[in-house]
C-alpha cells in the first residue's frame, strides 16, 4: 500500500492487523513532525520525510494507493510532469497513477469545485494525456 500524503498515517492504522502484517506499506509526508508521529505509530513501515515529488518511489510496484491529497492553487516541480502544468491535486494523481501496479487501485479523496469539475482543472485537461486503460479503466 502506498500513500503519498500519509500525515500520521490514519489510512495505515485502518488495514486489518492480518493484512497490514503481509503487506508492504510506504507513506511519504512532507512535514517532519508528521511524519516523525507517523514512524512512532508504525515502525514496521517505510515512512519517508520529504515531499511526494522528491519521493524515490518505484512505479507500478503497489496494489493500492490512497490518500487525502493535498489541494492547492500552486504547482510542484517535478521535471517529468512541469510541461503538463499541474497543480498539486492534479500531479497527486497523474504521479499516483504511475506507482500502481497494472489494474491497481487508486483511492484519493478530493473536493469537487464549485464549478462541477472534479479532480483534473479545466487549464489542465487540454494538456493532459490519460494514462493508457490499463491503468485508469475509468477513462
Amino acid at each position: 500500500m502506498f500513500e503519498p500524503a500519509c500525515g500520521i498515517g490514519h489510512f495505515i492504522g485502518l488495514i486489518p492487523e492480518e493484512m497490514l502484517r503481509r503487506s508492504t506499506v510506504t507513506g511519504v509526508e512532507i512535514d517532519p513532525l508528521t511524519a516523525r508521529i507517523a514512524k512512532a505509530l508504525y515502525p514496521d513501515a517505510d515512512i519517508r520525510n520529504e515531499a511526494f515529488e522528491k519521493a524515490n518511489v518505484a512505479d507500478e510496484f503497489y496494489d493500492v494507493a490512497i490518500s487525502n491529497i493535498p489541494f492547492g492553487d500552486y504547482k510542484p516541480f517535478d521535471t517529468k510532469f512541469n510541461k503538463q502544468g499541474f497543480l498539486i491535486h492534479d500531479y497527486f494523481f497523474a504521479r499516483g497513477l504511475e506507482k500502481v501496479r497494472p489494474r491497481g487501485i487508486v483511492m484519493f479523496i478530493w473536493t469537487i469545485e464549485p464549478s462541477g469539475l472534479n479532480f483534473i482543472s479545466s487549464t489542465q485537461t487540454e494538456r493532459w494525456k490519460p494514462p493508457p486503460p490499463h491503468k485508469s479503466p475509468l477513462w
